[in-house]
């Protein structure tokens, strides 16, 4: 059987999936977020990339959530509970989501429907629904690009503020990978912006 001698210390700053995961998924989406225009006439190179990132992205948020919260509880439970963190409105303050007429359907049942709310209630919900409709056929609008492209750009940044409050060792590794995220820390609308 296998042994972890090799490790002699761990901590969540040295996560692999914060420290090299999560850097990796903006790499992934940052030319393509920002694109308004491609080649062909969709722009399916730019949706699979993001949508790519999206789901790396989901792995590090899954991930918080269970360190956060435990493995008792169910998936979704341990989403939900993200939401409840007391610093959820100044993360999605600072990260300038935009919280009014967002509204997104299960691919499987058009019926149902996920809001974000005005005051940023269901902001997780909302953003995993969007990451359980990538498995599911039925996508190929302008819309569904603009939809996945803004869900990274909150969920990454959003993210990146969380594990910034949560785990504050973590910027040294990012700070290795990229120096100049430090400024903006590592947020993508607030990097856009100054550039």
């Amino acid at each position: 059987m296998p042994t972890l001698e090799h490790i002699e210390e761990w901590s969540t700053a040295d996560d692999p999936v914060f420290t090299v995961g999560l850097p990796t998924a903006a790499q992934i989406a940052q030319p393509w977020v920002w694109s308004t225009h491609e080649e062909d006439d969709f722009p399916w190179h730019g949706l699979f990339h993001v949508q790519a990132a999206y789901l790396l992205l989901w792995s590090a948020v899954e991930r918080i959530a269970a360190l956060r919260f435990g493995p008792a509880l169910d998936p979704m439970r341990r989403i939900k509970k993200l939401g409840e963190l007391p610093s959820m409105p100044n993360w999605l303050e600072a990260a300038g989501v935009r919280m009014s007429g967002r509204r997104i359907v299960d691919s499987r049942d058009p019926e149902d429907a996920v809001r974000l709310g005005d005051d940023g209630s269901n902001a997780w919900v909302y953003w995993y629904q969007i990451r359980n409709n990538l498995s599911h056929r039925g996508k190929g609008s302008v819309r569904e690009r603009e939809i996945v492209n803004e869900a990274f750009i909150d969920v990454h940044d959003v993210t990146r503020l969380l594990l910034l409050e949560l785990v504050p060792n973590v910027a040294d590794a990012w700070t290795v990978r990229d120096a100049h995220g430090r400024e903006c820390r590592w947020r993508l609308r607030a990097r856009a912006t100054t550039t």
